[in-house]
């Protein structure tokens, strides 16, 4: 994928993002061996996620590997369980 797979997914991400049709609490969760749940939280504030997308490079994620289920895991124990981020209103 060119430029390369991060770029091409970050601007994915920012049209998706761009194009939503209300205001939303968006999060970016990088992932790969691990999950960093705290690179950036929850936000409705449109220019902090997007300068956080910005931001978003390959050593964001604490590891490397590719795991999904960890990142479904830190969902459930820190957004869900410690966050007290209502279950049903996550859309991943």
């Amino acid at each position: 994928v060119k430029p390369n797979r991060l770029l091409a997914v970050k601007q994915q991400i920012k049209d998706f993002y761009l194009n939503l049709d209300g205001v939303y609490e968006c999060s970016i969760l990088p992932f790969a061996g691990d999950a960093n749940p705290y690179f950036c939280p929850f936000t409705t504030d449109r220019k902090s996620f997007l300068q956080m997308l910005d931001e978003l490079s390959w050593d964001s994620a604490p590891s490397l590997g590719t795991d999904l289920t960890s990142a479904i895991d830190t969902l459930k124990t820190v957004y869900i369980a410690k966050d007290k981020v209502d279950k049903s209103g996550i859309n991943i």
